[in-house]
């Protein structure tokens, strides 16, 4: 019996970043990994970013925010609903990353190696490691 891939949520948070977001969402509608979720979490934009979303990359799931909370509570809020809709593995990224079309398979290969059946993975800046923690305790980077 064929073992089924693990959902992975991204979660972004973002506040008046338009052309920013769009680009990150650009490219990661070329990401190869599935199943995969993507949620925008918006902290009140008032620069028309949400409703571009909703128009440009309408299977994006998007919470708006009735004001802006900050980048952490909004990246929480995110979290807990990936993991309300049975997320095995959240990403969170900031609304102007720009990713390669392969590079959630590194990360998912890491958490599954690491035996995680739950992983907050987090991309480095500035290299092209990462991190992934788990419910076990257990962690890793590379």
């Amino acid at each position: 019996m064929k073992k089924s891939k693990k959902v992975v949520w991204i979660v972004i948070p973002t506040w008046n970043r338009h052309n920013d977001l769009i680009e990150c969402l650009d490219s990661l509608s070329q990401v190869t990994y599935h199943p995969l979720e993507i949620l925008v979490i918006d902290n009140a934009s008032n620069d028309g970013s949400v409703d571009s979303v909703v128009k440009l990359f309408p299977y994006v799931n998007v919470i708006r925010l009735p004001e802006n909370l900050g980048a952490p509570r909004a990246s929480n809020i995110g979290f807990e609903h990936a993991l309300r809709k049975g997320a095995n593995y959240i990403l969170r990224l900031d609304s102007d990353t720009i990713v390669s079309p392969g590079f959630l398979e590194p990360l998912v290969k890491k958490a599954a190696a690491s035996g995680l059946d739950l992983a907050f993975m987090a991309g480095i800046p500035g290299t092209l490691g990462g991190a992934v923690a788990g419910n076990s305790g257990s962690s890793g980077s590379w």
